[in-house]
């Protein structure tokens, strides 16, 4: 029997109902206020009683770093990007956009394309990208791996590139910036003002990677032990399955993964330490 009304609540209660839903609306559109993890109880109720479902910490909510200020100037600017759900095209010429707003998903180690399209060019082979990701989170895009596309001489009015995701790449919301300019010497720096070009901000979510235990032997640290080939870090989750032989986290071993799955039947002994992220 269909549901004819419904309770929708929150914890932490730091939410707003936009879009003119209410707490009683079927499909509520809901603005988390707060960061933190939020849980989730729908009561739904027809002329046979009620259900109640409860999800718990089931809406993580953080907010984005602050960043140096980036921007360009003149004629030449990018007419759109798409990567994954990101798809902002159509776009004029601005000097500096927020479209953090917008965003997708790219899980750890997953190569992701990415197509920007440009509205207007200066003479060929004289136009320079730089994209850049703050995989770390910490404010800036200077550390390794963080200028995760330099594309030099563009010629066309649409570029395709592909971006990896690091393995160090901490779970979570963070910031991607795309700097299109001219002349092309380098791709420039994520911070700063260029006389010609753009600058795009969008909003990157880091899924956390799939790493499951194979069990060829029983040492935690021991690679062949792991589907990706490597030891997890706090930007994996962890799946160890029944059948084969447990792992053990030996002493004075400092395990690490984002979260972990014990399917029915396995088991793991911890000896040293094991530190799960979720």
């Amino acid at each position: 029997n269909l549901p004819t009304s419904w309770q929708w609540s929150f914890s932490p209660s730091t939410v707003t109902y936009v879009g003119g839903t209410t707490a009683n609306s079927q499909n509520p559109q809901v603005q988390f206020n707060s960061e933190g993890d939020y849980s989730v109880q729908l009561i739904a109720t027809n002329a046979y009683g009620n259900d109640t479902e409860l999800k718990t910490d089931y809406v993580a909510v953080e907010s984005l770093q602050s960043y140096c200020a980036a921007s360009g100037g003149g004629v030449i600017y990018m007419s759109g990007i798409q990567m994954g759900t990101i798809n902002n095209t159509g776009t004029g010429a601005d000097s500096y956009s927020d479209y953090t707003s917008m965003s997708t998903d790219l899980a750890i180690n997953t190569s992701n394309s990415i197509t920007i399209s440009f509205g207007v060019i200066f003479n060929p082979y004289e136009n320079d990208l730089g994209i850049w990701i703050d995989w770390n989170k910490d404010g800036d895009f200077d550390d390794a791996d963080e200028n995760v596309s330099c594309n030099l001489n563009i010629s066309s009015s649409q570029l395709t590139d592909n971006i990896l995701v690091p393995v160090t790449a901490t779970v979570g919301a963070t910031t991607m910036r795309v700097r299109f300019k001219y002349f092309n010497t380098d791709c420039g720096s994520s911070c700063g003002t260029t006389t010609y070009g753009e600058v795009e901000d969008y909003k990157i979510n880091v899924l956390a990677g799939t790493n499951t235990w194979l069990g060829n032997t029983s040492e935690w640290n021991n690679i062949t032990n792991w589907s990706e080939g490597i030891v997890p870090t706090t930007s994996y989750e962890v799946t160890i399955p029944a059948g084969v032989t447990s792992p053990i986290v030996g002493s004075g071993i400092n395990a690490k993964c984002y979260n972990i799955t014990l399917e029915a039947g396995a088991t793991i002994t911890v000896n040293g330490n094991l530190e799960i992220e979720k």
